[in-house]
């Protein structure tokens, strides 16, 4: 009956020895740096160096995240105009010119002449044209691994524009008189696309969880399944079992050493009574 006291006192120290350990979370980052345009490409994910450099067990994975993030840049693939608004009054002005009239000469060599004003108008019309160049591909990048896929898919429309060209001259015609209005174009460029960053947080599931565990060694896919984008890293965190494999730390044997010694003497001394 005391020796199955004493297991008892020992299972229960070194179970609560066991309940102080915490599940430690371990974390790698990898720069991935390619382009995925329409295709596929798959990667492994090592942690096993990592884990060993803490002492932990890749058998000891409780459950764990893979974060893959990317770029989606511009690729404008339409082009079109230039779509011009209508003219509008740039510049207006007036003038007045004198034009000579019958002229009167002397026998002696001078002459008279008579001026007369003539008034006139200049107007400039101008109208603005912007060439249109748009990416309008929804860029989606997919992430597989184990049993679980996850997308994320870019939704920012952004534009911007460059400054307006000089003018062009289109043509010049008379209103009558002296009054005249000349036209001329100008043009910019216009650009239009769905881009930014991409990010997918895909938990780890029981397959991809068992291929882990196996040999630290996680593999994952990553696609363009639409357009075209940029993968810059992915981070995997980890929860892992601290106990896993861990040899149990010293005081913590002598513990259980103290707790058998004093067992054993109690008995000896009811024994002895």
């Amino acid at each position: 009956m005391a020796i199955l006291k004493l297991s008892a006192t020992a299972l229960a120290i070194g179970s609560a020895i066991a309940a102080q350990a915490s599940p430690v979370l371990v974390s790698e980052t990898v720069s991935l740096g390619q382009v995925l345009n329409g295709n596929s490409s798959n990667f492994q994910f090592d942690l096993s160096a990592a884990l060993a450099s803490r002492g932990l067990s890749a058998g000891g994975a409780l459950s764990g995240s893979l974060v893959v993030y990317g770029v989606s840049d511009a690729s404008y693939n339409s082009v079109s105009g230039p779509v011009f608004g209508n003219y509008q009054s740039a510049n207006y002005s007036t003038f007045i010119a004198y034009y000579s009239g019958s002229c009167y000469y002397s026998w002696w060599g001078g002459s008279s002449c008579y001026y007369y004003p003539v008034y006139g108008s200049q107007t400039d019309m101008l109208r603005s044209g912007d060439v249109m160049h748009q990416d309008t591909v929804a860029d989606t990048m997919a992430v597989h691994t184990g049993g679980s896929q996850a997308n994320d898919t870019v939704d920012q429309w952004i534009s911007s524009a460059t400054g307006y060209g000089g003018w062009n001259y289109e043509g010049q015609y008379n209103n009558g008189g002296y009054n005249y209005t000349t036209y001329y174009d100008r043009q910019r460029d216009v650009y239009q696309a769905l881009q930014g960053s991409l990010e997918v947080d895909l938990g780890l599931d029981a397959l991809a969880l068992g291929d882990l565990k196996s040999d630290g060694v996680l593999n994952f896919d990553v696609a363009a399944s639409v357009g075209q984008f940029r993968l810059l890293s992915a981070t995997l965190n980890v929860q892992v079992d601290d106990a896993a494999g861990r040899l149990p730390e010293p005081g913590s044997l002598a513990l259980v050493a103290t707790a058998v010694l004093t067992g054993a003497s109690f008995t000896r001394r009811r024994r002895k009574s």
